[in-house]
């Protein structure tokens, strides 16, 4: 095996600049050729001039010829380069088995190969790669900076499987060397642990433990990554983030936009107490006075993470205020954003109500182009707003035929359930192209469909037939309200005796998990399916007894119709089965 010697990159090349660098090239030799393309990468994003490309495409011809360290810093250089990549990187990754890294270098490729892998599946070839980096950090974890455990770390938490020996060696190494650890490496940590699936409650500890100790020397930009590190990944301790507060609340005034709505956005996902209370007040104000200053994806990005509450929904007014009063423009994607974030409130009012029709307008000129999930996120923000913008829902219905093999199952029910009111037909190929592979329906994307077709009214026996057999075998994985809008769906539909049948058994034991609606719901399905199951009765008037404070006259007078049309039993006052309706009716 290869092993790398220290290389020293020639100090004439790490001076030049990158015009000067271009013009070494044809006069170099091979190993220099590689340095120098190392340089340019480090110093000029892509797209190259030809002639840089050319140069890299030589030295890929000469793969086995380069010296091990020279393969390390190739994966850094076509790390970006996509169309260069593919003409030679399985040839580059079989070459890099062979190759003993130094520490650095280690690091450095494992992170080319995971950002050139991410979001795709990965080749034998690249599998093989990674056991071979992944083995050589088992062997010499300790020899790791600080830096080095982080770019691990990191890196490995892009990958879908992890070997978990690695990843406790790098943790156990970050726990010794916390000491080492500045805050942007704390703030990377606590986001690759989130993202790999590591709970170590000891390194969350460790790491918050230096936040504390370090608070002081925290610069602005440094307390708005960690708060935001910590909301991300609900990785932190109360004493952390209160410590962060304080030492913020000293600078609030140094905050530059994009920090200020980073702090702002954490401080609303984590437990809120005094000194984080008074932070957010103070930052709320600096927000005010600076709304000009704020870009607008800068905005939809505060958006997209608020959560509910009356804190969020105060920032949510102050910044729907700010890009009403400043006339901003947004993309389909950060209007997307602002719109699902508008949804968590419910019917928007104030300036909130503004800035939904401002940006139904502006997504109507905008949306051609955009992604399956932007469309997604409109539609299902507009049914919730209770938005009614006939232009824009045109405009998203025209884009959304052209992407029907784009959504995933969930946006196309989010897409279904807003079009079954507004364009019949296209809702109708939705539930049908949704249901192209029952299979791989579950539970609740059959019972979606099954609404979204009783919504339309239009019974498609062939797709409701395959989706009911296929709900044979998913029947447990049915939810309460699954159950009960399933039923309903099934009654306007027509009858499935079977799936009705497997349903009702189903439903005796998830009663109690039925909200008021469902229960009602429920209750005028097996009214119209003239269902006969004493027992499922009996456990739905129980529960509709201890939801009597959530219900109002009209939903009572449902309820005890259906009840009394359920069952004979539920006519008879001897038996006590009404009498808690009468009084509800006496009191009303």
């Amino acid at each position: 095996m290869l092993r790398a010697s220290p290389l020293r990159l020639l100090p004439s090349l790490s001076k030049l600049n990158v015009k000067q660098l271009k013009q070494a090239l044809p006069s170099l030799s091979l190993g220099e050729t590689t340095e120098a393309l190392f340089y340019i990468a480090q110093k000029q994003k892509r797209p190259w001039e030809p002639a840089v490309e050319l140069s890299l495409q030589k030295v890929a011809l000469r793969l086995k010829k380069l010296e091990p360290g020279h393969i390390g810093h190739l994966f850094f250089v076509c790390q970006d380069s996509k169309g260069v990549r593919d003409k030679f990187w399985p040839e580059l990754c079989s070459r890099a088995q062979s190759c003993t890294f130094s520490v650095s270098l280690l690091t450095r490729v494992l992170a080319a190969v995971a950002k050139s892998t991410e979001g795709q599946p990965m080749q034998q070839y690249e599998l093989d790669l990674l056991q071979h980096l992944v083995d050589q950090i088992k062997l010499r974890a300790p020899e790791l900076s600080v830096k080095g455990l982080t770019v691990t770390l990191t890196a490995l938490a892009k990958f879908d499987a992890i070997d978990q020996d690695v990843l406790k060696q790098v943790c156990a190494q970050t726990r010794n060397k916390a000491a080492e650890l500045l805050a942007p490496e704390i703030a990377n940590m606590l986001l690759a642990l989130a993202k790999a699936g590591v709970h170590d409650v000891e390194l969350t500890n460790c790491l918050c433990a230096e936040v504390v100790r370090k608070a002081t020397t925290f610069s602005a930009q440094d307390i708005a990554d960690l708060l935001n590190a910590m909301a991300k990944s609900e990785m932190y301790t109360r004493e952390a983030v209160t410590s962060l507060c304080v030492e913020a609340r000293q600078k609030v005034a140094v905050f530059k936009t994009q920090e200020l709505a980073n702090v702002l956005s954490a401080l609303v996902n984590v437990e809120m107490g005094n000194q984080e209370e008074e932070l957010f007040s103070a930052l709320c104000v600096q927000a005010r006075d600076r709304e000009t200053l704020f870009k607008s994806h800068e905005i939809a990005n505060i958006f997209e993470v608020l959560p509910n509450g009356p804190h969020a929904e105060l920032l949510a007014e102050c910044f729907s205020e700010s890009a009403i009063k400043n006339k901003l423009e947004f993309n389909a994607q950060d209007i997307a954003s602002i719109l699902s974030g508008l949804a968590k409130f419910g019917v928007p009012r104030n300036n909130q109500r503004i800035l939904v029709d401002v940006l139904c307008v502006q997504a109507t000129r905008k949306i051609k182009g955009c992604s399956a999930q932007t469309i997604a996120k409109i539609f299902n923000a507009l049914g919730t707003l209770g938005a009614s913008n006939v232009d824009l829902v045109a405009a998203l219905c025209m884009e959304a035929r052209t992407k029907l093999t784009e959504f995933s199952e969930r946006e196309l029910s989010s897409v279904m359930n807003a079009l079954a009111t507004q364009d019949k037909a296209f809702a109708h190929s939705l539930c049908v192209e949704t249901a192209r592979n029952p299979a791989e329906l579950n539970a609740q994307g059959i019972s979606n469909i099954l609404t979204t077709m009783a919504s339309l009214g239009v019974n498609d026996v062939a797709l409701v037939t395959r989706l009911c057999e296929e709900s044979h075998h998913k029947v447990a994985d049915f939810s309460a309200r699954d159950i009960a809008s399933t039923l309903y769906a099934l009654a306007k539909l027509g009858v499935n005796p079977n799936m009705v049948s497997h349903l009702c058994i189903e439903a005796r034991t998830k009663v109690a998990a039925l909200n008021p609606q469902s229960l009602i719901r429920l209750l005028r399905a097996l009214v119209i399916l003239r269902v006969r199951d004493e027992e499922l009765v009996a456990r739905l008037r129980g529960e509709a007894i201890r939801n009597l404070s959530n219900f109002d006259t009209s939903d009572m007078v449902t309820v005890l119709n259906a009840l009394t049309r359920l069952s004979p039993k539920c006519q008879d006052p001897n038996l006590d089965l009404v009498k808690p309706f009468e009084q509800f009716e006496q009191l009303s």
